[in-house]
């Protein structure tokens, strides 16, 4: 599910479960003794595929990745995606301090695919089944040193993990961190058992009148965290800046699941003292929105009486809540609520709150600091900067509150030169790298302000280099975008399209030719004020860069990307990521 697509319009996700799915189901239901008429599912915002996973790409056994529960997969996979979107692959990571923390609650969902394995044929291991290991597989696998656990406080467990995150950053326990969310509904049957809270027609109505509980939703959710001047000088591209977070307890109410508004009124108090911030600087803030109506009349009350706060004014902030579009994921909601105000951030858009009709009749939004977005508008700054709120509550009592503002970096001044470039793409097969050239181009052809050198520096540095390999040559975006369409696996020297597939890197290949190649001839001669010297210049750095392609497509290793660019302003870009492969991994009957 593309959660931009689905939140962008007020659309929603919710659907029957997916047929291949229940054909998944299908053989272990009957082996416990069901029959098939009984078989009905709920509705709800169902992940299309929970049974594959390219256990190739992890260099895994086939039959450790059946052991493996499809969190612990899917996890991995959305983990490799992040990395590589934030401009680094797994072995730039390699050794450092990066820590990992998800949100996972164990105690729902995670017994149940261990059932399916108990009744098939495939084995069972504690390393595949362990909730602990969703967190410590990553690090293994990427050989991270920093903390990796799990957290669960229910519904708050992501944005918990989020805010321990970021404290054992400030604290010095890791110098980053990747930090996600995960809920998958592996069984979804009508079986009778019930929280509570779920709505009648497995649709969320946020602050609606209409609203008679939650609707529930699927989904994988990693991001990455670093401090704020690390990520300027190292050039990364930035979706927002975390201002302040809270996080608290209910303490003793009504009942152990019945919210506090005081306590989550201080929560967002808190939280705003942190991020040193007026709560009138806010003008978005993305709620739990629950759809039930006691729990949206505690959260709007807090809510409400935090952000009137010092002030009189009313009406000057938007609430909404993804909720309504995607159902409740659970211990991975509040990351889903960070998503979603990243996008709206970088699209500078308020988007409609889904399922919005009528309010619920105990919420007054015309005595309140808020107003509900209905139709798609654009987000005008406050004071010159956009802020908003995510708010955050789970059954446990915990409460969370992050605050979040746009990041205003410095405006690229410097056109693009008409310098030719080398753009490198690499896969585990074949297949995958034509599927990665298609989704590059039409990334490429939907984004034409971006720089080609940026493009070129984050595929060179930013992604590691498999055994099928492109390199292209490019004078401008255009260019690569006609030299992709043309590529067919095989080197084309007219085009400056060089194809080449490696089965064993050679240590004369990653030593001596590159060595020779990066020490002056790379660079184009510069006086002091940047400006290139002399026009032959240019010509042997193309003539460079044609040598270059030729030694990566056979197999080069540890070319010296950066010492390509040490002269050149360039910057990280989000690309497209790598296509994992669709392999079937589930039990067999």
């Amino acid at each position: 599910m593309n959660i931009g697509n689905t939140f962008g319009m007020g659309g929603e996700g919710v659907r029957d479960f997916p047929e291949n799915r229940k054909e998944d189901l299908t053989d272990y239901l009957l082996s416990v003794g069901y029959s098939e008429n009984k078989m009905e599912y709920h509705r709800g915002a169902y992940l299309n595929n929970i049974d594959t996973f390219d256990y190739k790409y992890f260099n895994i056994l086939p039959v450790e990745g059946v052991a493996m529960s499809p969190v612990q997969r899917m996890f991995l996979e959305s983990t490799v995606k992040v990395v590589e979107d934030a401009g680094y692959h797994a072995g730039t990571l390699k050794g450092s301090n990066t820590g990992v923390y998800v949100g996972y609650m164990g105690d729902m969902e995670g017994f149940k695919y261990q059932q399916i394995l108990q009744a098939s044929k495939d084995i069972q291991t504690p390393t595949g089944y362990l909730s602990s290991n969703i967190a410590g597989r990553v690090s293994y696998m990427m050989n991270l040193k920093g903390p990796s656990l799990i957290v669960d406080t229910a519904c708050s467990s992501s944005l918990v993990a989020l805010n321990i995150a970021c404290n054992d950053i400030k604290s010095g326990n890791c110098e980053q961190a990747i930090v996600g969310g995960i809920r998958i509904k592996t069984i979804p049957l009508k079986d009778g058992l019930r929280a509570g809270f779920e709505s009648e027609d497995y649709r969320t109505k946020p602050f609606d009148s209409e609203g008679n509980g939650t609707g529930e939703g699927e989904g994988v959710i990693s991001i990455m965290v670093k401090p704020l001047q690390r990520a300027i000088h190292d050039q990364d591209h930035i979706y927002a800046v975390l201002k302040g977070m809270a996080v608290n307890s209910d303490g003793t109410t009504l009942g152990l699941a019945a919210p506090n508004p005081a306590a989550q009124k201080e929560v967002i108090m808190k939280a705003l003292r942190n991020a040193k911030v007026e709560p009138s600087s806010i003008t978005y803030v993305e709620a739990q929105g629950t759809g039930t109506d006691i729990g949206d009349s505690i959260e709007f009350e807090a809510l409400s009486s935090a952000y009137s706060s010092g002030h009189g004014e009313s009406r000057f902030c938007s609430l909404g809540s993804v909720r309504g579009n995607i159902g409740h994921l659970y211990e991975a909601s509040g990351l889903s609520s960070l998503v979603k105000c990243c996008l709206m951030l970088k699209n500078k858009k308020l988007p409609p709150l889904a399922n919005f009709k009528k309010p619920n009749t105990n919420i007054n939004l015309n005595d309140s600091p808020f107003y509900i977005t209905i139709t798609e508008t654009d987000w005008l700054p406050r004071n010159g900067v956009r802020r908003c709120g995510i708010h955050n509550f789970g059954l446990s009592g915990t409460n969370s509150h992050v605050i979040l503002e746009e990041y205003r970096g410095h405006e690229e001044q410097s056109l693009e030169s008409n310098e030719s470039h080398i753009f490198t793409l690499s896969a585990k097969n074949n297949t995958t790298l034509n599927q990665l050239v298609e989704k590059y181009i039409k990334f490429m052809e939907n984004n034409k302000h971006l720089k080609l050198s940026n493009v070129c520096y984050t595929s060179n540095i930013g992604r590691e280099h498999f055994e099928y390999r492109i390199a292209i040559v490019a004078d401008s975006l255009d260019d690569l975008i006609k030299k992709l369409k043309h590529f067919e696996c095989k080197t084309d020297l007219a085009n400056h399209i060089y194809f080449g597939v490696h089965k064993r890197v050679k240590e004369a290949t990653k030593t001596t030719k590159i060595d020779e190649l990066t020490k002056e001839n790379i660079i184009a001669l510069r006086d002091s004020g940047n400006n290139i010297v002399a026009n032959t210049t240019i010509d042997n750095r193309t003539g460079n860069l044609f040598r270059i392609a030729q030694l990566y497509i056979r197999g080069a290793a540890e070319l010296h990307w950066e010492q390509l660019y040490s002269s050149q302003q360039t910057k990280k870009v989000s690309l497209p990521t790598y296509v994992f492969q669709k392999l079937k991994c589930w039990p067999s009957f």
